[in-house]
């Protein structure tokens, strides 16, 4: 008999002695087997807690090793940057140091530099300036500037000649050099005199003139001027004359001769300056720095008197030598050239002229008093005369 129908007798107390024995017996195999059961399910759940707590623990040690782990990494992270920001600020601040010490001192060596000291006071710009304006520029030798650096290749610079005749005080003329650009604040004190002012004896000019004065009317014109004043005289000669010959004039018409104009090339060219030396010792006498390279490009007088001074300045050799060296010295001045705007290569070409053919004079320049223009007014030498006061 099934036991679903023996166990429904059972519960409805219908069944016999013997089916209630059997029930009653398969009831307490059935409740060994469960509480054996439980037991097995108390420990496998027990069993799986403790697998679970064990991989709970794991996995939170596991979660604070990571947690452990990126703090190291931001940690690193925030030194790196620390050391990136330190090591920015190092570079930085050397380069800041560069700029301002280094780069400047070094990019000066591009550029014109007026303040380098070349000998016994006296600097690049005062020897450049004294050598251009002696040769270009009669009786306006600026022979002293003064120079204050302003920024890496700006100086400003001072230039104050040693003697004027123009003033009871020396005029100061002030300007500005901004990388290799020179700009005068006065805009006229270097420029070029004209180039009629003195003639050579091919140029076609005016065969004879006296300051645009007709020549029947030159000794009424002398006559009017004043005895106590010096006017700044160009005089031109009919014909080149020799040094000697420069200077034997100079003697016969008792005048000091300041500035002698000198050929300068084969054939007059409109390219040629009117170019020359001072023949009088005037001025400061600068030191000259290069002796061997350019003798007596300045007419040294550190050990010399004033008569021994005068004996170089009446010597031809050593005067062609003073000519010669200061073309030379300022067609070797690149930069400087530029600056004033001037030609290197025809001042070269004239200091090459005049080593292969001697100083050949066709004017001069001075300061002359009435009583001078009146010697020279009747002078079969002169072609031409402009003078101002």
């Amino acid at each position: 008999m099934k036991f679903e129908v023996v166990f429904e007798k059972y519960r409805n107390h219908t069944a016999s002695e013997e089916e209630i024995a059997w029930i009653e017996e398969e009831i307490e195999k059935h409740e060994l087997i469960e509480e054996y059961l439980s037991e097995a399910i108390d420990l496998k759940l027990e069993h799986l807690y403790h697998e679970d707590h064990n991989e709970d623990a794991k996995n939170h040690k596991t979660y604070a090793h990571k947690d452990t782990d990126a703090a190291l990494i931001q940690k690193a992270i925030r030194k790196a940057f620390i050391k990136m920001g330190a090591v920015f600020t190092a570079i930085s601040l050397i380069l800041i140091l560069f700029i301002q010490f280094g780069l400047s001192p070094l990019m000066e060596n591009f550029y014109y530099n007026p303040a380098e000291t070349l000998g016994e006071n006296i600097n690049q710009i005062t020897l450049d300036m004294s050598v251009f304006t002696e040769l270009m520029m009669p009786l306006d030798i600026q022979d002293s500037v003064a120079v204050s650096s302003a920024d890496y290749g700006s100086y400003d610079i001072f230039l104050q000649p040693s003697v004027t005749r123009e003033s009871s005080f020396p005029s100061l003329y002030a300007g500005k050099i901004t990388r290799n650009h020179l700009t005068m604040y006065d805009a006229n004190i270097l420029n070029l005199p004209v180039g009629n002012l003195l003639l050579k004896p091919e140029d076609h000019y005016a065969q004879w003139t006296w300051s645009g004065i007709p020549k029947e009317d030159i000794e009424q014109k002398i006559s009017a001027l004043q005895d106590d004043q010096m006017y700044r005289a160009y005089v031109s000669f009919k014909d080149y004359q020799s040094f000697s010959d420069y200077k034997a004039f100079e003697k016969e018409h008792l005048i000091n001769l300041s500035w002698a104009a000198c050929r300068t090339s084969e054939t007059a060219s409109y390219s040629d300056y009117i170019t020359g030396f001072q023949t009088q010792p005037e001025g400061l006498i600068l030191h000259n720095p290069y002796p061997d390279r350019y003798p007596y490009l300045k007419l040294d007088s550190t050990d010399l008197t004033m008569n021994e001074l005068d004996a170089l300045t009446n010597d031809e050799t050593t005067m062609e030598s003073h000519m010669v060296s200061m073309l030379r010295y300022l067609s070797h001045q690149n930069t400087f050239c530029k600056m004033v705007g001037i030609e290197r290569e025809t001042i070269a070409s004239s200091s090459t002229y005049i080593e292969e053919n001697g100083l050949s004079i066709y004017g001069f320049v001075s300061w002359l008093s009435k009583e001078d223009l009146e010697k020279l007014q009747h002078s079969d030498m002169i072609r031409s005369v402009y003078f101002e006061s």
